[in-house]
């Protein structure tokens, strides 16, 4: 009797969790990213409008967009493990951080992977 109380009891706790629980974001991803791609995506300290991937003279980077809502808000280039890069445009001057690469003479592919749903 004591044995079916406790697990009645673990039951019910689970239940409660089930319910209760936040469920984790589902992202719409249109490509494979890295996992701390997909991890920066999901910070909530930030709310990017789209993801870029790009693949500059074969390198793969992404390229995250606060879009037009934040004009003074910078992109973010980041490598596929997820280093930064540059700030390629915005902040207040609107120019970036001026520590990109130079990529005026590359070939430069560009895939959508993610955007904010409107």
């Amino acid at each position: 009797m004591k044995n079916t109380s406790i697990v009645y009891f673990a039951l019910a706790l689970l239940l409660i969790c089930q319910f209760s629980c936040e469920k984790e974001k589902r992202l719409n991803l249109l490509a494979d990213v890295p996992d701390c791609v997909e991890n920066e995506i999901r910070n909530e300290a930030f709310t990017w409008e789209a993801v870029y991937e790009q693949r500059i003279d074969g390198e793969v980077f992404y390229l995250f967009d606060p879009g037009p809502r934040c004009f003074d808000c910078g992109s973010v280039l980041y490598d596929a493990s997820c280093n930064i890069i540059c700030v390629p445009s915005g902040t207040i001057t609107g120019q970036g951080d001026g520590r990109c690469p130079d990529f005026s003479n590359a070939i430069i592919e560009e895939t959508l992977v993610w955007e904010l749903a409107p």
